[in-house]
């Protein structure tokens, strides 16, 4: 149990995003018609995998398994991710009141862990990178 602990962010974000995915179009709150030409919602798509997929790998960087940069950390984090994405869409479409699956929500999906992975992998590098003169 102890090296699962450090997914409990990531279990908690995948929690937090099938509570607002379920929850009907219309308890969300109406914007102007203006907001709705920028595409607000692909935004939070974004916000919200960029976070998952940062939690996901950041849970792969315990004491004991290889650094999560490997490409299967990496690849795993992506597959999951998009796994998720793909299922969140088809709940929303087949399963939620008041809520319909969109491509263009799953792309959003798919770039925002794209921006996660890229963030963690640069943040991650820039602090714990090995010195070049050990």
């Amino acid at each position: 149990m102890h090296k699962f602990q450090n997914f409990i962010p990531a279990i908690l974000w995948f929690g937090f995003i099938l509570l607002l995915i379920g929850l009907p179009g219309n308890d969300f709150p109406q914007i102007s018609h203006f907001w709705l030409r920028l595409h607000p919602d692909k935004l939070v798509h974004i916000f919200l995998w960029s976070f998952l997929s940062m939690f996901l790998i950041a849970g792969f960087n315990y004491k004991g398994i290889k650094p999560a940069l490997g490409n299967v950390y990496i690849s795993l984090s992506f597959a999951i991710c998009m796994f998720y994405g793909g299922m969140t869409e088809i709940l929303q479409a087949y399963v939620f009141a008041g809520r319909s699956g969109d491509i263009h929500d799953f792309l959003a999906d798919c770039f925002g862990t794209l921006v996660g992975l890229f963030l963690f992998r640069l943040f991650y590098y820039k602090r714990f990178r090995p010195s070049a003169h050990k």
